[in-house]
Order: structure tokens, then C-alpha cells, then sequence
């Protein structure tokens, strides 16, 4: 099925500031394309010198403050923590095995105030880019080179490091390519995006689901029959669960599974195409993503270019 969407500005210097070598702001000079930046919300795009795929897409409340961190932790001697940015420990890992520059590119549009709107933006972006490109960003994803171990959270001490094991995360490397969007504008159909979905079942019966190992899932209300949330997991049975205990008895779910599904970047990538295409759709996350700093009021429009600035984008 061909895409209506208007694809072809996503990553055009047209509309993002122009590319500059991504560095401390400490570094930063007067007349520097960096030195434009202002610390307002908004989205930004990396990318590295060996490699022609962009490396990361990511969203910022402070879009200065957060490149000019990364930029310090990407010249650490060691692997930073996976917190509080968990990019900058797989950007390290691409830094510290390829050296090379990483440059930088940024956009702060008007609506991007909101986490909730950038995060459905940043879904955006990312499913587009798998859509044209036909493979993923390196460093999102929770992806890291796959011949390095992960940091943890700085409170255990315990930073990645190169392995002697070339192919430690070789299974979480590999990408699930995304060369469609079958029946992209039908979210509730049991073919959405090209997927077999299952029957639905409420919530409150969940107890007689056979759950798959792995899967991507989506919630509906009864009542309106509207996409509340979408997610993946590795444990469907406790998601139920919780989910049941959040949204009561009238909500149901939805889901598909298969062995591609096995890694967690791989549902994260199936994740948040869906995510994307959805808000491209209708403007909007589902109605409980994302919601955990904000819930936006619901709108009554279906057309994207309506409700966001997301045509000037992609």
C-alpha cells in the first residue's frame, strides 16, 4: 500500500538546523551553528562519519543541554551509565570502536513543549525513517555495538565495556525490517501494518488467554473502541494483569507474536511504528501513552496536518 504521507522532507536541511560536529558546550564558539541552538523543547538526529544510516533520534524538554551531554559522555575514557541518557553509553560504544566525529541536527518547533508530543513525534520520525530507509537508527532501540556489554544505573557502579565475545548482543543487533505500511490507516484492523492480530479479549477474562513467550499488543476501551495504548512485552500475562488493575473491566487487548519478536529492540522497533504511524494518523498518541507527565485534551479531527506541525517534517 503506498504511503500518503509526504515523506520526502523528513530529513531535509530545509527544515532541521543545518549539521555540525556534535561537541561540549564549553567548546562551542561564538557564530558556531551549536551556538543557535536555544535551550527550548524540541528533537534532534545524529549521525556519524563511518557510517551512512543515521545513528540516533531522539526528544529533549532542553535540546542544547541535552546535546551538549551526550557530547561529554560520548569523550569519557569509560562507558557512561545507563542513566540518565541511555544513547550515550551506545554512542560511546560506536565512538570508542570506530573513533570518527558524530555530527548533530536539531528542530524546535512551537508544539514540542509537551513530553507527551515530542515522544509521539520522535515515533514518527523513527517508524518514517525505517519505512524509507528499510532499516533502523544504530543506537535507538536500546541497541549498543554488538561486541560490547551494557552500563547499568550509576548506583550499581557498573559500567559496559568492550567484550572478548565479538558477538555478545548479535541477536539484539539484528533489525526487523520495515519495507511496508500494509493497511496503515485501518489501526483497528486485524491486519494493521501488515500483522496477524488475535481475536480480542476483555481484560476481566484474561485468566483463559494462551499467551505467546513475546509480543506487541493494543488496548481498547469498549466503550469508544479507540486505541488506548500501545506496548510489547515479554511477560503478556503480567502485563494483563497490570493493565486490568489501570483501566478496568471494559478495556481489551489485542496482540501478535512472532519468533522475530524474541529480542526486546525488535518489539521496540514493531512498538513505536505503530506508535508513529498512529500519531501521523490522528495527530496524537493513543490516549494513555505517553501520559505519565501529561494528558493533552482529546481532539475531534482525524487529519494530522491539522493538529501538529508534523507535515513541515516528514
Amino acid at each position: 500500500m503506498s504511503v500518503t504521507f509526504d515523506t520526502s522532507p523528513l530529513f531535509s536541511n530545509a527544515r532541521w538546523n543545518g549539521w555540525t560536529k556534535l561537541k561540549p558546550q564549553s567548546e562551542v564558539s561564538k557564530g558556531d551553528i551549536l551556538d543557535k541552538a536555544e535551550n527550548k523543547p524540541g528533537l534532534y538526529r545524529i549521525r556519524h562519519s563511518k557510517f551512512s544510516r543515521l545513528v540516533y533520534v531522539g526528544e529533549s524538554a532542553e535540546v542544547r543541554r541535552r546535546m551538549s551531554t551526550l557530547a561529554n559522555k560520548i569523550d569519557q575514557n569509560v562507558m557512561p551509565y545507563r542513566d540518565p541518557h541511555t544513547a550515550a553509553m551506545s554512542l560511546w560504544s560506536y565512538k570508542n570502536e570506530y573513533g570518527g566525529d558524530f555530527e548533530v541536527s536539531w528542530i524546535e518547533p512551537e508544539y514540542a513543549d509537551r513530553k507527551r508530543w515530542r515522544k509521539g513525534m520522535e515515533a514518527g520520525l523513527l517508524s518514517i525513517y525505517r519505512l524509507k530507509e528499510n532499516k533502523s537508527t544504530i543506537s535507538n532501540y536500546g541497541r549498543i555495538h554488538p561486541g560490547y556489554t551494557k552500563s547499568k544505573r550509576r548506583c550499581t557502579q557498573t559500567r559496559g565495556e568492550k567484550s572478548s565475545d565479538s558477538s555478545i548482543n548479535k541477536n539484539n543487533a539484528r533489525v526487523h525490517p520495515r519495507s511496508s505500511w500494509y493497511n496503515y490507516t485501518n489501526p483497528l484492523s486485524k491486519t494493521w501494518m501488515g500483522y496477524h492480530w488475535s481475536q480480542k479479549y476483555n481484560l476481566k477474562n484474561r485468566g483463559s488467554v494462551s499467551c505467546p513467550p513475546y509480543a506487541v499488543y493494543r488496548l481498547t476501551k469498549k466503550v469508544d473502541d479507540e486505541i488506548l495504548y500501545i506496548g510489547e512485552t515479554s511477560d503478556l500475562r503480567g502485563r494483563m494483569e497490570k493493565h486490568y488493575q489501570n483501566y478496568g473491566p471494559e478495556t481489551s487487548i489485542e496482540f501478535f507474536s512472532t519468533e522475530f519478536l524474541d529480542a526486546k529492540s525488535r518489539r521496540l522497533e514493531v512498538e513505536t511504528d505503530l506508535i508513529g504511524v498512529y500519531y501521523l494518523l490522528y495527530g496524537q498518541p493513543p490516549s494513555e501513552q505517553f501520559t505519565d507527565e501529561y494528558r493533552p485534551p482529546k481532539s475531534n479531527s482525524r487529519n494530522s496536518n491539522d493538529q501538529t506541525g508534523m507535515s513541515d517534517y516528514v
